[in-house]
């Protein structure tokens, strides 16, 4: 018992560390937002609002959308890079140390249940693969998949939690430039029979998404009523 216990807890401690990086990333990235807005208040309200609007709709449709409102190939990538980066390192050590009972946020149980369930429904496929197993899995993200999800297969598979962090990162940044080679010229195909047309299909993707989100909410409420 003893063991478990220090076991759990230097457990505890790597996640900490993670969510302080996070969080250090998030305060970084906030700060290089602010200088930009101040140098050119267009550009740096741009990047904050895509920001914003990335955390609802994903990567996949985050890259479009950088591309829809003029963002250049390299900032798409290295922004999305960032979000991902600062999303995994805080949901991830939160979702897991409140599992683990390290913390009790009422507004986690939700999610923790959610992503735990859905990690367990596909631990045991990708579990037989290993490590390649749960790259390929946050390389080609489905529905209720990605990154956070991945992170959560990876905990249940044990790894080490730098490792997990490491697979399912390299293989979300390998998609996001997957998805800006590939979104380019499908942007200007779009964009050429209306330049409207490519903000048209993330504003419906985003009011698809809060939609769902509402639902779900409203039928987590309606549960514990």
């Amino acid at each position: 018992m003893k063991q478990d216990i220090e076991k759990n807890g230097f457990q505890g401690r790597h996640e900490r560390n993670i969510l302080l990086t996070g969080l250090g990333v998030l305060l970084f990235y906030s700060l290089w937002v602010c200088v930009k807005y101040f140098l050119n208040p267009e550009e740096g309200f741009l990047i904050a609002s895509f920001s914003v609007t990335r955390l609802l709709i994903g990567n996949p449709a985050g890259v479009f959308w950088g591309y829809a409102i003029g963002f250049n190939q390299g900032l798409i990538v290295i922004v999305n890079m960032i979000i991902d980066t600062i999303v995994v390192f805080i949901l991830y050590p939160l979702l897991v140390l409140t599992f683990k009972q390290f913390l009790d946020i009422p507004m986690l149980k939700p999610f923790k249940r959610r992503f735990f369930k859905n990690a367990e429904i596909h631990l045991k496929t990708i579990k037989r693969y290993g490590a390649l197993g749960l790259f390929l899995f946050v390389l080609f993200p489905l529905w209720g998949t990605g990154p956070v999800a991945g992170s959560i297969i990876g905990f249940l598979m044990k790894l080490r939690p730098w490792i997990n962090m490491s697979i399912v990162l390299s293989a979300t940044y390998f998609s996001t430039v997957i998805y800006s080679i590939v979104f380019k010229p499908l942007h200007g195909f779009i964009w050429a029979f209306d330049p409207k047309a490519p903000m048209f299909l993330i504003l419906v993707l985003l009011i698809i998404i809060i939609s769902i989100k509402i639902v779900r909410w409203l039928n987590y409420k309606r549960k514990w009523i």
